[in-house]
């Protein structure tokens, strides 16, 4: 695998954000034709189902174990996303049918949540297929990223106030509206500055999850009144990008309130075409008041 591109830690333009892009799937193995074994019918499904053993049922468990092979691992030789996704998704199936029966049913939503990595128990050899990076290329290209991020330059000044990252979310909203009937709504824009684009000039993930988190908050204290709260669970789909100078609605209603908790979601719609490019749901758990 040829060594990364050089790194920039400067903006890059449009067309250097697409070169990066295009290695990025180069380096995925776009190019490269499929193996024989992966043209035959159900070779996704059959995959997954070779890598599940010693699986056990009761009325409403089921268990196995997943042996980590070259063919899920990804290019840092740690277990591929998708498999851990795809395994969650027969298991979870397996499971609801235990309890269910075998009725018809679909998948209607997947969280995951990678807290860390499963390596492979075998290193892969050099030349064989799928160019897989050794552990010291692999630390290389971590390193990459992490220059490319800016992770050796010096903060500018403004960083360094106080509350400095929540000025920046509201330095970035306008157009504030609050709905309190029927059910509360908060209304907002955001503005796409360079502040908060990402190398691709595109809104930063870390911004959308920080607009949500604040926008659903004002949300769940329309509802709840000022009560002492806190942000239990923020899940978020990231659908489309909104580049920069671009404008962005972004509306949260309550989903489901209780005594004890409130949980609301954030909608964030391209204001040109109102496309929707991502959408957040948060979970708010009020703090009981104490009894003396």
């Amino acid at each position: 695998m040829p060594p990364p591109p050089p790194v920039n830690p400067q903006r890059l333009s449009p067309a250097e954000s697409r070169e990066r892009t295009l290695y990025f799937f180069h380096g995925l193995g776009v190019d490269v034709p499929l193996p024989v074994s992966a043209e035959r019918p159900d070779a996704y499904t059959s995959l997954v189902r070779a890598i599940v053993s010693s699986a056990a049922v009761t009325s409403s468990r089921v268990s196995c174990t997943l042996t980590v092979s070259p063919a899920v691992a990804n290019q840092y030789n740690t277990l591929h996303g998708g498999a851990v996704a795809a395994v969650a998704e027969a298991v979870g199936m397996a499971c609801a049918r235990a309890a269910a029966g075998d009725k018809e049913m679909f998948l209607g939503e997947l969280s995951t949540a990678y807290l860390a990595a499963a390596r492979l128990n075998e290193e892969m050899a050099d030349g064989e297929p799928g160019h897989k990076l050794s552990p010291a290329d692999s630390r290389a290209v971590t390193l990459a990223f992490f220059r490319a991020l800016g992770a050796d330059a010096r903060l500018p000044a403004s960083a360094d106030q106080p509350d400095a990252y929540s000025a920046l979310v509201r330095a970035i909203l306008s157009s504030v509206a609050v709905s309190a009937s029927p059910t509360p709504r908060i209304s907002c824009t955001i503005t796409v500055s360079h502040a908060v684009t990402n190398t691709y000039n595109t809104l930063h993930g870390g911004a959308v999850a920080a607009v949500a988190e604040a926008v659903g908050m004002a949300c769940a204290r329309a509802a709840a009144g000022d009560r002492e709260m806190f942000l239990g669970e923020l899940s978020i789909a990231y659908l489309a990008a909104a580049r920069c100078d671009s404008e962005v609605d972004v509306e949260a209603q309550i989903l489901r309130k209780g005594r004890s908790v409130v949980v609301t979601t954030i909608d964030f719609r391209l204001k040109d075409t109102k496309k929707l490019c991502y959408t957040s749901r948060a979970t708010f758990y009020i703090m009981p008041v104490a009894s003396l």
